[in-house]
């Protein structure tokens, strides 16, 4: 199958090339220039996820499947079905976030590809960075800088960055938001350099990963009724996986965009009218704080097609706002939520299922329950709740607990994540903070690196 940049069919590429490159030489992202029809039956995620990738790579589907099995053994996707609603949990993996189903297969994807030695580079708002040192740590074929907002993320999720086993990792906070580190990957990528690459959802490969677990929601639910997803949204990739589950023949009566207070994305899906010119609000859910949701590129050329799409990068690059006619955006709905609306719903939770929700999940749970609760209906629960002790302690019990009181505390709840339990014996191995001005250099010194 043929890869096209989002702002000119002119420039094309193969699966593996739009993999190893990740960003395409205008600064397009790739899309894929048709959509698979998936027919309808009942298999293990293994063998979803082979056959899904499959018909969008041209790998070969019994390299796939083995790949797939073998990453997914102790992997579970599973759908919890409560008094408080019906969740896909996407967090059993090696991180503790949904970002492990995808990413655990990106190298693994490279390797089929017979893509040699690579140099990967992330932005992180809280999640992917630690998900891709995870799946890329101590592999010889590949290493990994991550960068991350130095006041963005969750003590949690930083403590998980900067304590990361590896001799080929290295997360770097940069003194900003997460925009600044994702302008800074972006950069990178187009400067010229051989053998990088990407690990956030800019790489085609980490959007295809993520559309077998919308059909896999659907088989487990049930497969001949049309479907409602409740989807935390930051950078845009998860509920776009959604979409193109959508074109791909799955049943899908609405996609609903879920933010938190930062209300970029809802305001779009309102009123069509896209405008980052704002200040970013921090929250308790902070893989959702971004002002610039990369992914959204795609669903214009989708939309619109490559020369309009490309009219409006420009206008978002020196204006900071375009728009677009609100009608061509009806497979969504959106819904906002506060903090406030956290704190109830993570303790109407609790009290109705005796289940536990991170913040992510519970901004798409508040969209659920205004939505009036239907029951043909699916909330993404993005990340364990093990990765977010001090907030959810903090909404469970109106008390403060610190860092290491809240985790413990939080063991009254549920099982602590392994990526989480034991964090504090682990050394602190990674301290550096940089401006972005510098994010260049520091990364050309580090792929220039030996391993």
């Amino acid at each position: 199958m043929k890869y096209y940049s989002t702002r000119s069919q002119q420039i094309e590429a193969e699966f593996c090339d739009a993999v190893q490159t990740a960003l395409a030489p205008d600064g397009g992202l790739y899309v894929p220039a048709e959509f698979p029809y998936f027919p309808k039956g009942r298999c293990d995620y293994a063998t979803l996820a082979a056959r899904i990738i499959a018909m969008f790579s041209g790998l070969d589907e019994q390299a796939l499947l083995e790949q797939t099995m073998e990453n997914y053994a102790d992997f579970p996707i599973k759908l919890k079905e409560t008094e408080s609603g019906t969740f896909l949990e996407l967090f059993h993996g090696p991180s503790g976030a949904f970002k492990d189903v995808a990413l655990t297969m990106l190298p693994r994807i490279a390797t089929l590809c017979g893509q040699g030695k690579t140099t990967y580079v992330t932005a992180t708002s809280g999640d992917t960075g630690k998900a891709a040192m995870e799946a890329l740590k101590d592999r010889p074929d590949a290493k990994v800088m991550v960068f991350y907002p130095k006041d963005g993320v969750a003590f949690y999720q930083e403590r998980q960055m900067i304590t990361q086993e590896g001799n080929n990792v290295r997360p770097v906070a940069i003194e900003g938001n997460f925009d600044d580190a994702q302008r800074a990957v972006k950069e990178i990528l187009s400067a010229g350099f051989s053998h990088v690459s990407s690990c956030n959802s800019i790489n085609i490969a980490r959007l295809i990963a993520q559309i077998p677990y919308y059909f896999y929601a659907a088989q487990k639910a049930d497969p001949d009724k049309p479907l409602i997803f409740f989807v935390p949204c930051g950078n845009f990739g998860n509920i776009l996986a959604g979409w193109y589950a959508k074109q791909m023949g799955l049943p899908i009566e609405k996609l609903v965009v879920c933010t938190n207070e930062n209300t970029v994305l809802r305001d779009f899906f309102e009123t069509g009218v896209y405008d980052r010119r704002r200040e970013l609000v921090k929250t308790i859910s902070p893989s959702m704080d971004i002002l610039v949701s990369s992914n959204l590129e795609r669903l214009l050329y989708h939309l619109m097609g490559p020369e309009e799409t490309a009219l409006r990068m420009i206008q978002l690059e020196e204006d900071g706002v375009f728009s677009v006619p609100v009608e061509i955006l009806s497979d969504f709905s959106t819904y906002g939520a506060t903090e406030r609306d956290v704190h109830i719903t993570t303790r109407t939770v609790l009290d109705e299922a005796n289940y536990v929700i991170d913040p992510h999940t519970a901004n798409a749970r508040v969209a659920w329950e205004k939505f009036g609760r239907p029951e043909n209906a699916i909330v993404l629960a993005t990340a364990s709740p093990s990765k977010f002790p001090e907030p959810i302690v903090r909404m469970l019990q109106d008390e403060t607990y610190g860092a290491r009181g809240s985790l413990e505390e939080l063991k009254r709840y549920v099982d602590i994540h392994p990526a989480v339990e034991g964090i504090f014996q682990r050394p602190v191995r990674f301290t550096e903070t940089i401006k972005p001005e510098e994010a260049m250099d520091v990364f050309t010194a580090f792929h220039e690196e030996e391993l």
